[in-house]
C-alpha cells in the first residue's frame, strides 16, 4: 500500500432505543490510513453518522461529525500516524472478529515471533447483556455500547494500561446528548479489584493477585466495568461492563495457554486464552499469522 492509502470500515447494523424510524439502522465505521511504514497508521472512529463529509482524495480520507481519532492524528488533509504494529517480519498476528450469539466485537493482538508476551493491540469491545439499561424491547438506551481500546508496547492488555486513565479504552458517554451532562468521547478505564491492605493501601486481587483455588479447579477471573470517576468532572458515569475478556486473577499464568471451552447455549465453543493480564477469547482452531 501506498502512504496515505486509506479504506473505510462498516460493521454490521445496529439499533438503539428509541427505535429509529422508517425501518433505518445504525452502523459504525472505522477510517483507516496507511503511513509512511506498514506500523504506522491513522484511524478515526465513527459510531453513528458516517464518513460522507470532507473532501476526500487518494491521500485524505473523509470525515464524519461525530468522527473520534483512536491512532495518529491532524487533519484529513495533513495526517499525523500513529504506531499500530510492530516492524515488518517481527510478530505473529491473532484476529477475533465475535458474531452470531456473541456480543459484536473484535480484538487484534500481535506478539514477537517465539514470544506470546502481546506488543500490540486494537479492539472493540461491546458492553455485557445486563451491564446497562434496555428497554421493553430489550433495545439499548445506551446509544453506543461499545468501547475501544488500542495500545502498543511492553504494558499491552496489561492492567498498567487497560485500567489506567491516560491509556485505558476509550467511547462515548451520553452519545447524542447535548443537554448537561451532554456526550463526551472519553478514557473508560477498566475496573480492577482491590483490597486495603494492613497499613491502608489499595492492593490488586484481579488481575493477578489471586492463586489457585484449593477446592475448585475452575480459573479465577474478573469482568472490568469501564467508567469515569466523578472526581475528574465532566460527564462521569459507568457505562458498563466487559463482554470479549476477562482479567485472570491467577499469579504466574503462562501467556499463550488455553483455558477451558465454554459453549454459549449449544453454538460454537471458544476458549480463552491468557495474554497480558487477560484472557481473550479464541476458537482453538485459527492460526497465527507470521507478518
Amino acid at each position: 500500500m501506498n502512504e496515505g492509502s486509506w479504506l473505510i470500515l462498516q460493521l454490521p447494523p445496529y439499533l438503539t432505543s428509541p427505535r429509529p424510524a422508517g425501518g433505518a439502522v445504525y452502523h459504525r465505521q472505522f477510517a483507516i490510513q496507511r503511513g509512511t511504514t506498514n506500523a504506522l497508521w491513522k484511524i478515526k472512529y465513527s459510531a453513528r453518522a458516517g464518513f460522507t463529509g470532507g473532501t476526500p482524495g487518494p491521500a485524505e480520507m473523509p470525515s464524519a461529525t461525530d468522527e473520534q481519532i483512536i491512532v495518529g492524528g491532524g487533519t484529513d488533509a495533513v495526517p499525523t500516524y500513529g504506531t499500530l504494529l510492530p516492524p515488518d517480519g517481527t510478530y505473529r498476528m491473532q484476529v477475533n472478529i465475535y458474531e452470531g450469539e456473541l456480543c459484536p466485537g473484535f480484538y487484534l493482538v500481535t506478539y514477537p515471533l517465539g514470544d506470546p508476551t502481546i506488543n500490540a493491540a486494537f479492539m472493540m469491545d461491546a458492553l455485557a447483556p445486563g451491564s446497562y439499561p434496555v428497554d421493553s424491547l430489550g433495545l439499548s438506551q445506551e446509544q453506543d455500547p461499545v468501547v475501544i481500546y488500542q495500545n502498543f508496547g511492553a504494558n499491552t492488555l496489561k492492567a498498567a494500561t487497560l485500567a489506567s486513565e491516560t491509556s485505558g479504552p476509550r467511547g462515548w458517554l451520553n452519545y447524542t446528548r447535548t443537554a448537561p451532562p451532554a456526550q463526551t468521547f472519553t478514557r473508560l478505564p477498566a475496573s480492577v479489584e482491590a483490597v486495603f491492605d494492613s497499613l491502608g493501601n489499595l492492593q490488586v486481587t484481579i488481575p493477578r493477585g489471586l492463586n489457585q483455588s484449593t477446592i475448585d479447579d475452575s480459573v479465577v477471573t474478573g469482568r472490568a466495568a469501564y467508567e469515569r470517576r466523578s472526581a475528574l468532572g465532566g460527564t462521569t458515569a459507568k457505562k458498563g461492563a466487559a463482554s470479549g475478556w476477562l482479567w485472570n486473577g491467577i499469579v504466574g499464568l503462562a501467556n499463550g495457554q488455553l483455558i477451558g471451552q465454554t459453549t454459549p447455549r449449544g453454538s460454537i465453543p471458544y476458549f480463552w486464552a491468557t495474554f497480558g493480564d487477560v484472557l481473550l477469547r479464541w476458537d482453538g482452531v485459527t492460526k497465527s499469522v507470521k507478518l
